[in-house]
């Protein structure tokens, strides 16, 4: 959305010219500036969350090296469930869920390390696709308070984002 890309690189001359390039070209410039600390942190969450949502997370871990999904979490985590990271649908999708959710994660490896994992979604079918199209893939499930959540990503996968100190009792 050009207006949002506006916001973000106003009235900084380099973080426009990345701006041309998307998304990506304005998180290299923050990232080149010290890991995003001489960026808004605002536009680093807003960035992140997008990067999140459109599948690039392969793409910040070989080009900055993020390749730690909770490292991607700590820069969401201080605009948890905020419009700075969650579209207006997104928050209204939250704000309708119930206090107590039921997330299901699918995926391979031994049981504890998949429970570990910040990405969730609330729907069963969807962590049974991603057990389905890996060997000895599973589905786990854990419940958590809605309070807990970093981000809700409700248009595609129905995704809960969890910090890793929030992931306990995940069952198979």
């Amino acid at each position: 959305d050009d207006a949002a890309i506006a916001r973000w690189h106003e009235p900084d001359p380099d973080l426009y010219l990345a701006s041309r390039r998307g998304l990506m070209g304005l998180w290299a410039v923050c990232w080149r500036r010290g890991r995003f600390g001489q960026c808004h942190p605002a536009h680093v969450a807003a960035i992140t969350a997008s990067v999140w949502q459109d599948g690039k997370k392969e793409h910040a871990c070989r080009e900055f090296g993020l390749c730690e999904p909770s490292v991607l979490v700590e820069l969401l985590r201080p605009f948890a469930l905020s419009p700075d990271i969650m579209s207006a649908s997104d928050l209204a999708a939250f704000a309708a869920l119930p206090e107590t959710l039921t997330l299901y994660r699918g995926g391979t490896g031994p049981e504890d390390a998949l429970a570990q994992g910040t990405s969730w979604t609330l729907d069963r079918a969807i962590a049974e696709y991603f057990a389905d199209h890996r060997p000895a893939g599973m589905v786990i499930e854990r419940r958590a308070d809605k309070a807990s959540l970093i981000a809700y990503f409700g248009d595609r996968e129905r995704e809960a984002v969890l910090a890793p100190s929030h992931h306990l009792n995940a069952t198979a």
